[in-house]
């Protein structure tokens, strides 16, 4: 059939043929009967097809009829296998159908450029394209847009684009569909540019484009954190008369929550309830979440009673996003409040549930409950990640417990839980703290042995601690040697390098330092100006008393 192009690999073992009549299901005895009964019956036990197993046995007893069902009842069950998603398995039965002379049919060679392009071999899908067009068939749309969407799981979106303008000069008219796949793969390769500028260009050709696609315009703006260009679009869209759904909705309010904008989110779940579509756990959750980022977690428990009220029954992230809300401002009594509530209604705290529950009492030097919460981890069956045992090693390291912060790494690494960058930088930090300098650069070393990238605040820190121990040779090699790692210092490095060289009275290595900051158009804050004047001060003092 279509090996002219390249032989492709049978990947499925076939159900062997049932080989006496008189043990076969009703279907293989049914070569007597008239024709129409029987394609009536193969239809309906391919309408009624569950598991491959069972189109693979229901494939080989149609082979045996005579005379043979229908090339289309073949394509139903080409077409149940392809919803199946068993797409090489599909392949092998067309190529048996070709034995058979079975594939002189279009609605074959669409399935099978179907498969060709879900397993990724659109090369193979257009060699039968050209099969298809050499034994006299056209091909239809859908074909078409099968092809395009193929290119598209590729990552060819420009090739997509091109068939697209090939298809118009051809005569085809690509529908919302065929739009839909090509922005879809845009958007996909952040190539959201582009996929703002074909709805452009297509609106002015087709006048009108489905909501499915804005949708996925839209979303991807609000992901990249462009949500004005969302907004205008979704403007856009409505204005042009096409209603936006429960999804357009939901980005939207998605985005407004992602950057702060809790009224003009809330405003926005009302239009979308004027419009009959009721808020959904995502969108309440987006909802939540944002309110507590601000502080108002007040309107967040409203929200949260709001849910139930409507029979949405909030879940771990949703409750989450209210603890961390509380914890950020302290209320102890809710937090605990609001624990009783989750575990109540059937809804158990996970890791991250934890783990903000173990920052927030470490951050306010509550390390007896933050100890007792991590132990109590453990007799839920909820095993600490590495967040957990950063938060509580943060806690120890803030207070100066630094014996208590190794003893936890040791455990961590025992349990095999890997440190990360943020490990190893806070540990780093508190033995610079605790002036045990010589502990801190080992540990520095140690992680660039294991080939973890030292950020800029583990760079940074260490440099502090060096000129802190007056060592300031080795802090201005830290100092090169991050930039040679292509860290580029912000302002925090550059104030504590200039406080170095004030202190050591290099006050003409401290205006080098400042013009190179100002070259790299960091511009000095009250912090790097106050390290200067005094500097300069202290200077003039000395001169001064000589």
């Amino acid at each position: 059939m279509w090996h002219t192009c390249r032989s492709f690999p049978l990947k499925v073992s076939f159900t062997p043929l049932l080989l006496f009549l008189a043990s076969a299901p009703p279907l293989l005895r049914l070569g007597s009967m008239h024709t129409r009964t029987t394609s009536r019956v193969v239809r309906d036990e391919v309408a009624a097809l569950r598991t491959v197993g069972d189109a693979l046995s229901c494939f080989d007893r149609m082979t045996q009829l005579q005379p043979l069902p229908h090339v289309f009842e073949f394509s139903r069950l080409l077409g149940v296998l392809l919803r199946m998603r068993y797409y090489s398995e599909v392949i092998s039965l067309i190529e048996r159908m070709d034995v058979l002379g079975l594939t002189g049919h279009i609605s074959v060679w669409s399935i099978l450029i179907n498969c060709l392009c879900h397993l990724k071999n659109v090369g193979l899908a257009f060699c039968a394209l050209g099969k298809l067009i050499k034994l006299g068939f056209q091909p239809d749309l859908v074909t078409m847009t099968t092809l395009i969407h193929g290119l598209c799981i590729e990552g060819k979106i420009s090739k997509a684009v091109v068939l697209v303008d090939e298809m118009v000069k051809m005569g085809y008219e690509p529908n919302a569909v065929t739009y839909g796949v090509i922005i879809k793969g845009l958007v996909r390769t952040g190539k959201t540019d582009l996929a703002v500028g074909l709805i452009t260009e297509w609106e002015c050709v087709n006048g009108r484009l489905s909501t499915v696609t804005y949708n996925t315009v839209i979303d991807g703006l609000c992901k990249e954190g462009r949500l004005m260009e969302g907004l205008s679009l979704f403007s856009r869209m409505t204005d042009k008369g096409i209603p936006p759904d429960m999804f357009t909705y939901s980005s939207l309010i998605h985005g407004l929550c992602c950057s702060g904008l809790w009224k003009e989110a809330v405003a926005l779940s009302y239009k979308m309830a004027a419009k009959g579509f009721q808020s959904d756990l995502l969108i309440y959750s987006s909802l939540v979440h944002c309110a507590c980022q601000l502080g108002q977690w007040r309107e967040a428990d409203t929200l949260l009673k709001q849910m139930l009220r409507e029979g949405i029954q909030p879940n771990v992230v949703t409750y989450t996003a209210l603890v961390q809300g509380l914890c950020n401002v302290g209320q102890w009594c809710e937090v605990q409040r609001l624990l009783h509530e989750m575990v109540q209604r059937g809804v158990l705290p996970n890791v991250n549930t934890y783990n903000i529950l173990v920052d927030a009492h470490c951050k306010e030097g509550l390390l007896p409950k933050a100890e007792h919460i991590f132990k109590m981890m453990a007799h839920k069956g909820i095993e600490p990640d590495v967040v957990t045992y950063n938060a509580l090693m943060d806690g120890y390291c803030r207070q100066g417990f630094m014996d208590n912060a190794a003893i936890l790494f040791d455990l961590m690494i025992e349990r095999r839980c890997s440190p990360d960058v943020f490990t190893y930088s806070i540990l780093i930090n508190g033995y610079c703290k605790a002036k045990q300098v010589d502990k801190a650069s080992f540990l520095f070393r140690e992680m660039l042995g294991k080939g973890l990238i030292p950020n800029v605040v583990t760079y940074t820190t260490l440099i502090g601690g060096f000129y802190q121990i007056g060592n300031s040779h080795v802090a201005e090699q830290l100092f090169y040697e991050m930039q040679a790692a292509a860290k580029q210092p912000d302002l925090q490095a550059y104030a504590v390098m200039l406080n170095g060289l004030c202190k050591a009275k290099q006050m003409d290595s401290a205006m080098m330092l400042f013009q190179h900051m100002k070259d790299h158009k960091l511009e000095p804050n009250d912090v790097i100006y106050n390290i200067l004047q005094n500097g300069l001060s202290n200077i003039e003092k000395l001169a001064c008393s000589q």
